[in-house]
Order: structure tokens, then C-alpha cells, then sequence
């Protein structure tokens, strides 16, 4: 079964090339997603449940065969518009995270930087 999932099933540094040179920010960034996660799986399983119940109250009550249809593509609409905004959260995450990596990567000293013209 889909789980709604896509390329969010990793952190976003993992999908972004690799971690920051800070492990702090890091393992921030893995709590928020993580966190971010969590949070869509509870949603996922709720509307799952939702839906299921639906199911079985309109098998109990022989819904006629159009009423079953209206209800499914309800549903599938339901869960489509759901993965939708999970992945722009997943997506919206990334970025910040991206964000912040970038400020604090500019804010480190970059003693590697030869100051000098290059000679060809």
C-alpha cells in the first residue's frame, strides 16, 4: 500500500547532497523533520481510519453502486489533497532548512580563501 510518500522520505540535508558542516544544526533539522513526519503519518492514519469507517457504514447500509463511487473518489480526492500539502511542507521545510545552513555557513570564517589574484 502507498504510503502518500515520496521524496520526503529522507530528511531534507540528505536529499540536498549531504549534512552542514555543523552537527548541532543537523540533528535540529532531523528533530524537525522527524517531528514533521510523525505528525503527517498521525494525519495519514486518521483519515485512513476516517475513510474506512465510511466504507463500512455504507457496506452495512448497501449503498447503491453510485453512491459507492461518489464516496471513493471523495476519498481518493481527500487523500490526493493531503499528500499535496505534505509535500509542500516537506518542500517549505527543506528550504528553510537550506536557509539556515547557507546563513550559517556564511557566517563561518572561511580560512581557505586566498585573498590573492590567481595567476595563470
Amino acid at each position: 500500500m502507498d504510503n502518500g510518500r515520496g521524496s520526503s522520505d529522507r530528511p531534507p540535508f540528505a536529499r540536498s547532497g549531504g549534512a552542514s558542516s555543523n552537527p548541532a544544526l543537523d540533528q535540529k533539522h532531523q528533530r524537525e523533520f522527524d517531528k514533521m513526519q510523525r505528525q503527517q503519518d498521525s494525519e495519514r492514519q486518521k483519515m485512513q481510519q476516517r475513510h474506512d469507517q465510511e466504507q463500512q457504514r455504507m457496506s452495512r447500509q448497501n449503498a447503491n453502486e453510485q453512491r459507492q463511487d461518489q464516496v471513493r473518489q471523495r476519498q481518493q480526492q481527500q487523500m490526493d489533497q493531503m499528500n499535496r500539502r505534505h509535500e509542500q511542507q516537506s518542500q517549505k521545510m527543506e528550504q528553510r532548512q537550506q536557509r539556515e545552513v547557507q546563513k550559517q555557513e556564511n557566517r563561518k570564517p572561511n580560512d581557505n580563501r586566498d585573498n590573492r589574484p590567481h595567476q595563470r
